[in-house]
């Protein structure tokens, strides 16, 4: 959905696409972003992945090159620590965690966990998800799967209640 979108939607290439504390991206140099994260990443086609995602736009660009990859992706905090990582993905069966660029190193890092192929999460690769992390009920990591239409829609709606939303994005 995602990675179709960069390539179905055409606003001017010298709009801003990401804005964030660390500078603008236009559309047409997330689209290059995108299309670089999308063979960089080619090796995580059709598997479970959890990603550090930084609130950039190489964030934005590594989901939707993982989207268009068929990946299940897990999305993690950026700072969360390496041995909190690797406990989230040996409990939900995910093999990969990617860390993002350095400013050194433009790619991202593909670490390879050791989790068994029989512990790994299975991937549909007709109906690939999206994955939060949740504190839970009782405190304990919980993992809330959607895909990113269901990420977007309305979780509650009463007159009683605001509408809230599982994923929160918009347009400046």
């Amino acid at each position: 959905m995602i990675y179709n979108h960069f390539s179905t939607v055409a606003p001017d290439a010298s709009q801003p696409a990401v804005i964030t504390p660390d500078g603008t991206t236009t559309w047409a140099d997330l689209r290059t972003l995108v299309s670089q994260r999308y063979e960089q990443l080619e090796t995580v086609r059709g598997r479970s992945v959890a990603i550090l995602m930084p609130p950039t736009a190489e964030g934005i660009a590594a989901i939707a090159a993982l989207d268009g990859l068929n990946a299940n992706t897990y999305l993690l905090a950026a700072e969360l620590k390496e041995i909190d990582q690797q406990e989230i993905a040996r409990r939900f069966g995910i093999p990969f965690v990617l860390t993002p660029p350095t400013n050194t190193d433009q790619s991202w890092n593909i670490q390879r966990i050791g989790v068994s192929e029989s512990a790994e999460a299975k991937v549909d690769n007709n109906s690939t998800s999206v994955t939060i992390m949740t504190s839970g009920t009782e405190g304990n990591a919980k993992a809330a799967s959607h895909t990113w239409s269901t990420l977007g829609r309305p979780v509650r709606t009463s007159s009683s209640q605001k509408v809230q939303r599982w994923l929160l994005s918009y347009r400046v």
